[in-house]
Formats: C-alpha cells, structure tokens, sequence
C-alpha cells in the first residue's frame, strides 16, 4: 500500500478490509488523445504540440492517438480547414481549395468511435476545427475574414454526443490544476469499474462503489446515495442491467465537478472516522476546514491530515478510499495552491 493510501506510482491501488490493505492491479485507463498532442508532429503545419501530462500519463494510462484531420485524407503539411456557418449548421471546409470535409469527418468519427473497445476518456486540440471541445471559430460562408460563432470541432463534437459524461477535456484547461484534478480522478474512477467489469480486477461492484464512496461524495453527495441504493438492491436487477444502470450513474456523478462544499462534505465524513480518538485535533481540523471553505487553504491540507491518521490508526476503509490517491502521485501537484 502506498503511504497515503490510494493508487501507487505503478498502477496499482491500495486494497480493502478483504486484502489487509495489500496493493492490488487496477485497469489502466483508456484514453484517446490527439496525436499532435506530444505524440507525433502532425499538425496543420508540421508541429507537434509540447504537452507535458500526456508524456506523463503515457506510463499510466493505454494511450489511443487520433489525428482526424490525417484520417479523413489531408497530409502534413497542409492547408488550414475551418468551420464555416452554413444553413444546414457548420461545415467543415479547407478555403483555399473550397474542399468539403463535412461529410468524410461525420463518417470518420461515427466509424472510429464505433469501434473502440470501452473507453474511460478523452483529451483533445483544444480550437481545433476537428477536435476542439468547444470555443472553435465559426467564420461566415461569405466572409472568411470574420468570425461569427463558436462550436465545438467536427470530430469533438461526435465524441460530446456519443460520450456525454465521460471525462473530455482538452490540453489547455488542464493547465488548472482543480480541472486536472477532477479530469485524472474521473479517469481512473472510470478505468476502476471497467476492470472490475471485465473481471480483471478481482473487484465486485459493490468493492468498487466502496471505494469510491468519498469521491462520489465529493461530486455530487446525492448520486452517491442514490448509486449506493442501487447496489444494496442488487439483487432486483439482472446482473447486465445492474451494471448498465450503475455504469450510467457512476458516469453522471463524476461528471459533476466538485465544489469546494461538497469537498468538505467527503472531508468531512472521513475525519468521522476518527471522532472517538482525535481530541481536540478535531476542533483545529475544523478550523483547517474552514480556511479550505474560504480559500484561504489548499484541500491538500485537511487531505493529508486524514491520511495521516489514517496510517495512525490504521482504518482499512479509509485506507482502500480512492479519494486520498486517485490516481498515480506526479500527474497533479499537491503543493499547487489551485488544488
């Protein structure tokens, strides 16, 4: 197990009550990234784009590269394509040889999209007019110097439709470290229920939903309730509805980001656990909430706090709670004051 509990440097996660904290394998998630992103120089004029996580993430995740702009037949070089406001909606064009890639990108991304294996996220070009996930320029038909709209890219915009709750972002807003953090969280949530799906894990659902339960919380404190319902009824639903209905849920709650509220809610909950043995640690705990509560303190502070009784007193449910590790130390700094 690692020292703060939760998901090591190697992929692996810490254990339950069952395992007597012992690390055990976790699916890698299954990201599809845009090429150009740090993997291949394939932009529009021959660039790669620097993009330090996805070089990160490359040791923790099963990375899916993508460049639909190459998919749909365009070389690199290659004249910029855009998106231009039409009367059926935008389309997809390349001004300076009046080509028409509308059709070829929605046939592209229904086609590709279709055949992935389960996919737990995405992360994209962001002002791509193919893959940006929203803020791309959209010029008039007759006046190409003038940008009258913003939409999501053509490829990015079949990803939203057929993945809605899945985690989407694109290189620039993880920049932020609360937006990196709830994106990589979200992952690895995604990545834990499909292993234990698949069998890979040796996880039950209710094991999985277990683990998850601070960082549910900390999403959305309703959904969790609701998903922990559904798992005590297990046994109403046949096993690949349980599954499905769970799944949907799961993916709903962790689309919610949290706030700094619901953050407290799961910090709270979890200092709970040691109520009966803190003494007055508990009243500057609360202190500490409420400078988190404010912004005056990063949630790393009252985070570690819990994660170091829960080495003092050894607690195997917090130890095995994802929310104190959601995924592998380096991809986010804990001492970024954004956290």
């Amino acid at each position: 197990m690692t020292a703060e509990g939760g998901i090591d440097d190697d992929g692996r996660a810490a254990g339950d009550a069952r395992d007597g904290g012992a690390a055990v394998p976790r699916a890698r998630p299954r990201l599809v990234v845009s090429r150009c992103l740090e993997l291949d120089a394939c932009r529009y004029n021959g660039a790669l784009i620097r993009a330090p996580l996805v070089g990160a993430l490359a040791a923790h995740v099963e990375l899916v590269p993508v460049c639909p702009e190459l998919e749909v037949g365009l070389g690199v070089p290659r004249d910029p394509i855009r998106l231009v406001r039409g009367a059926q909606g935008a389309r997809l064009v390349q001004p300076s040889t009046g080509r028409d890639l509308t059709d070829a990108m929605r046939v592209f991304g229904h086609a590709f999209l279709g055949s992935l294996a389960d996919v737990d996220g995405f992360l994209l070009k962001s002002r791509s007019p193919s893959c940006g996930i929203d803020a791309v320029k959209v010029y008039a038909e007759d006046d190409g110097a003038r940008p009258v709209d913003s939409a999501p890219g053509m490829f990015a915009a079949s990803v939203l439709a057929r993945f809605p709750h899945h985690p989407v972002e694109h290189e620039g807003r993880l920049t932020d470290a609360a937006v990196r953090d709830h994106w990589l969280t979200a992952l690895f949530a995604m990545a834990s229920l499909r292993g234990a799906r698949e069998g890979r894990s040796g996880e039950t659902l209710a094991e999985v939903h277990a683990r998850h339960e601070l960082v549910l919380m900390a999403c959305e404190p309703a959904g969790r309730s609701a998903l922990g319902r559904l798992v005590a009824d297990a046994g109403v639903l046949p096993s690949g509805r349980l599954w499905e209905a769970y799944a949907d849920g799961f993916r709903r709650v962790l689309a919610r980001r949290p706030s700094r509220g619901t953050h407290i809610i799961a910090l709270r909950h979890a200092a709970r656990c040691f109520e009966d043995r803190l003494g007055g640690a508990e009243g500057s705990f609360e202190e500490l909430l409420d400078a988190c509560r404010r912004g005056r303190a990063p949630r790393e502070a009252p985070l570690e706090a819990i994660r170091g009784w829960t080495r003092r007193f050894e607690d195997s449910w917090l130890a095995g709670q994802a929310y104190l590790a959601p995924y592998p130390r380096g991809l986010l700094d804990p001492t970024d004051p954004g956290r």
